[in-house]
């Protein structure tokens, strides 16, 4: 499920999942995936004007074993709770690294990104992005977003897509300042959700961005 990184909360549903939680522009997400990830050590650096710990050089690279390790014993900083642990599988570091991406502080993971890529259908998803409190409202969740549209963009994917549950206003709203698009119909807030996507009545809001212009 996506959200803005700990923005609030979604719970996990088949295929794409997405979690956030409205205090941060930092989302979760967990999307299903075909295809295979190549391992990559690739870097991007940015800079932050802001003061305090964003004016510090940041460093966008692939998640290792011990990055890996340090979310999972972190999860409760980043969520709020360990409920998703789950959600955080071996495989993204193990299997799928060049598609898992963090952002440290120092020495310290502060924020996320585990992404997939469907090779067959050209479509690029997100699974989970967090970022820790101390480190939110810097445009870390959307820096990491950033990163991966270009490497989805690399590997010929035509699209982008993260998924969230229809209550998750601030994922919602984070989404579409991204440029996405909601698919489906409008239930009866307003809100455009494919019906039973997770499941019989389990509707959720599926989020798509065209990366053909990007291309």
């Amino acid at each position: 499920m996506c959200g803005p990184a700990a923005v609030q909360g979604h719970h996990p549903c088949s295929g794409i999942n997405m979690l956030w939680r409205s205090s941060e522009r930092s989302t979760r997400f967990s999307n299903s995936c075909s295809g295979n990830c190549r391992r990559s050590n690739s870097t991007a650096k940015f800079e932050s004007s802001a003061t305090g710990p964003a004016s510090n050089l940041r460093t966008i690279t692939s998640c290792t074993k011990t990055d890996y390790d340090e979310i999972v014993a972190s999860l409760s900083d980043f969520w709020g709770h360990d409920r998703h642990r789950a959600l955080h599988h071996p495989m993204f570091v193990n299997e799928f690294s060049d598609c898992a991406y963090v952002i440290r502080d120092q020495e310290t993971v502060v924020a996320y990104l585990f992404g997939f890529i469907a090779h067959a259908k050209s479509v690029a998803y997100v699974h989970l992005v967090a970022v820790r409190p101390s480190h939110r409202h810097l445009g870390l969740a959307r820096q990491l977003y950033d990163h991966f549209t270009i490497r989805a963009v690399s590997r010929s994917c035509k699209q982008l897509r993260a998924i969230t549950n229809p209550e998750n206003t601030g994922s919602i709203r984070f989404h579409q300042s991204l440029g996405f698009r909601l698919e489906g119909a409008p239930n009866a807030a307003g809100v455009p959700i494919v019906k039973d996507y997770a499941g019989p009545g389990i509707d959720r809001v599926v989020f798509r961005k065209s990366l053909e212009a990007a291309g």
